[in-house]
């Protein structure tokens, strides 16, 4: 299984296809095998991602239901070469009188 180090232990992905990226990313409760089915009908055109955020699915580092902080980089190389960088950040809050929250700034 593919996994990249992070600060937060080892995070699993997965990529198949090939065309423009489309990154694929699972809601709080559950991991990349919510894609399972839709990875592989999108992979007809799209090169997919999926990965599992640190202490979900195959990442390592559970750190248990506490507040948390995801970060990703991804570099998008076009065929001819030209790169373009974006970073995603996810925040996820444990709020004990009102649920978990989260916002993500791509």
């Amino acid at each position: 299984m593919p996994y990249v180090d992070s600060t937060r232990g080892k995070v699993y992905y997965n990529v198949i296809g090939d065309g423009p990226p489309l990154l694929m990313l699972h809601g709080l409760s559950r991991s990349s095998r919510h894609w399972e089915g839709f990875d592989k009908q999108l992979a007809q055109n799209f090169k997919v991602i999926t990965v599992d955020s640190p202490g979900i699915g195959r990442s390592h580092g559970n750190l248990g239901w506490k507040d948390s902080t995801s970060e990703m980089k991804m570099i998008l190389r076009t065929a001819n070469g030209r790169e373009n960088t974006r970073f995603i950040q996810v925040k996820s809050l444990e709020v004990q009188t009102d649920g978990d929250k989260s916002l993500m700034v791509f």
